[in-house]
């Protein structure tokens, strides 16, 4: 029952991690300033909060299913593409904003790949609610592209769509991280009254 309570928990964790996210993006825009502090110190850690939580689903997973190695590969991908955001955020801070923004690239595309990765396992998996599940990753990892292609905007200096598409793709990660949170959340209380 733990690991199972882990995976949920860290499911939460993430959403909530998103949502702080998101918050983040949105100040940004509503600044028009990629650089704001405020914006970025949310995104720090939002997505450590994201990191945190895709780590716990790892740990859950790993010892739930140990033979589900695409949702395992996918947590850890995503922690480490939450990570690596996180540090961007800090370098933007910092004042570092061209390195920073690199870093939220690479980070926002190994979260894509690592949901599109659960989002297969969840399919693949024994999950009651497993078609919501898989939806909610698929949406996360479209967010994680948008999220990436609005960093690309903003490279080739046009912020203002940039941002925009950037807090979009925040706001669809948040939408899938809940999506998946209320599909596993749904199947451990099915499990545990049986």
């Amino acid at each position: 029952m733990f690991p199972k309570l882990l995976e949920v928990a860290g499911v939460w964790i993430q959403a909530l991690g998103t949502f702080i996210n998101a918050s983040g993006q949105t100040v940004i825009v509503l600044e028009k300033d990629e650089n704001n502090v405020e914006g970025n110190s949310l995104a720090l850690i939002g997505n450590g909060v994201e990191a945190f939580g895709n780590s716990l689903q790892a740990i859950g997973k790993t010892n739930t299913e140990p033979e589900n190695s695409d949702g395992i590969l996918g947590a850890w991908l995503q922690s480490a593409g939450n990570i690596t955001n996180s540090y961007a955020a800090y370098q933007i801070i910092r004042g570092f904003e061209i390195e920073g923004l690199f870093l939220d690239l690479f980070g926002d595309s190994i979260q894509s790949i690592g949901a599109f990765l659960e989002s297969l396992s969840h399919l693949e998996g024994e999950l009651i609610e497993a078609e919501l599940a898989s939806r909610g990753q698929l949406l996360q990892s479209f967010g994680g592209i948008l999220e990436a292609i609005g960093v690309l905007y903003i490279l080739k200096d046009n912020m203002a769509e940039g941002i925009q598409i950037q807090a979009f793709g925040s706001y669809a990660q948040t939408a899938g991280a809940t999506l998946t949170a209320i599909a596993i959340t749904k199947d451990f209380l099915s499990t545990e009254s049986t």
